[in-house]
């Protein structure tokens, strides 16, 4: 078994721990980092292990939550004085109208008001609220400071689902994370590079515009590629209309007529 010089990198900083994304970035390979591991694997060089992962941001109104505070929270602080009209929210709190609802359902749902002949009062529960940000506060003045990954947010699994019920608060997206192991002939590999690592000076990777323009591909060997490691497999199928008018073409050739090709206008000259 021969690799690369750039491979044998690869699987050096991955035996260091390395993040895929951080090899790639650091080999400047970028993605191409799967490719390699999914070649080392088949090889029997490492083990991999994959997990599924949530990347956290905040949504629109995340953003605003997390700068001016939550609805419910600006509401409380107008309550500290005593009973407050619902009507007076907008006044007393700068709360804009849109708000107000969204104030007084979370209000209930925390337990931090009674409402009561459209007056608000604090509950207990409000009163200690004032003092101490709830976790779904902190999660947002975390996520403020950018993306979080959702396995890495140890006690905040309450919050995380608070926020996904209130719209665009937070936005998810689903990650996949390798976890990779060298295994004992890869070690081996790393132990003794010399007999492993072949010249690859001749060979190409990926062919691209440089390479094409400049002819630089013309006596060189293409690396080959394993199409069967390919991260995701699409089904594909023929349009709906594709194949209504395979199917009336098929019709009529059957009935005798000929097929003629040529321009969809002739011109009468």
């Amino acid at each position: 078994m021969q690799i690369s010089k750039t491979e044998l990198d690869a699987l050096s900083l991955l035996s260091k721990g390395m993040t895929l994304e951080d090899a790639g970035k650091k080999l400047k390979i970028g993605e191409g980092i799967h490719s390699i591991i999914h070649g080392f694997e088949k090889e029997g060089l490492i083990s991999i292990a994959e997990n599924l992962d949530e990347v956290l941001a905040l949504g629109h109104e995340g953003e605003s939550h997390a700068d001016l505070g939550l609805p419910e929270r600006r509401a409380i602080s107008a309550l500290r004085g005593g009973p407050v009209g619902i009507r007076e929210l907008p006044e007393r709190t700068e709360l804009e109208d849109h708000e107000v609802p969204v104030a007084l359902v979370w209000l209930k749902k925390k337990k931090w008001a009674n409402i009561e002949k459209g007056l608000l009062s604090l509950t207990p529960e409000g009163q200690k609220a004032i003092a101490k940000k709830g976790k779904d506060e902190e999660l947002l003045e975390l996520l403020k400071r950018g993306e979080q990954l959702k396995s890495e947010l140890e006690g905040f699994e309450e919050a995380i689902k608070v926020l996904k019920e209130r719209k665009d608060n937070i936005i998810t997206k689903e990650v996949r994370k390798f976890e990779v192991e060298l295994t004992k002939q890869g070690k081996e590999v790393l132990g003794s590079p010399k007999e492993f690592v072949e010249d690859d000076s001749r060979k190409i990777s990926s062919l691209t515009h440089k390479i094409i323009k400049s002819g630089s591909w013309r006596g060189k060997q293409f690396r080959p590629y394993n199409i069967s490691q390919a991260e995701e497999i699409y089904a594909t199928k023929l349009h709906p209309l594709r194949l209504a008018i395979e199917k009336i073409r098929r019709i009529f050739l059957d009935m005798g007529f000929s097929e003629a090709t040529g321009n969809f206008i002739e011109s009468s000259f």
